[in-house]
């Protein structure tokens, strides 16, 4: 599961940092309810992710934007 995490938060990460973002953030109604269609693939039930993962990453992306709300993103995980 670590060698498919690591990769996973990183491109997180570049999405969060990179893309415009335009509303506010909460750790438990955003993060983890967007992320939650990614769980199958990060503990390697899938090859690739499903479409619901990556419609959750540009969500989370979304509701992040400022630098202080991708960074309680980044916290929420590491809970």
């Amino acid at each position: 599961m670590k060698k498919v995490f690591v990769p996973f938060l990183t491109l997180l990460a570049i999405l969060l940092f990179t893309m415009d973002l335009v509303q506010g953030f909460s750790c438990n109604n955003d993060a983890k309810k967007e992320l939650f269609p990614c769980l199958g693939y990060l503990i390697g039930e899938g090859n690739v992710p499903s479409s619901l993962c990556c419609e959750g990453i540009f969500g989370l992306k979304s509701s992040t934007p400022t630098k202080d709300d991708r960074h309680a993103a980044c916290e929420c995980f590491k809970r």
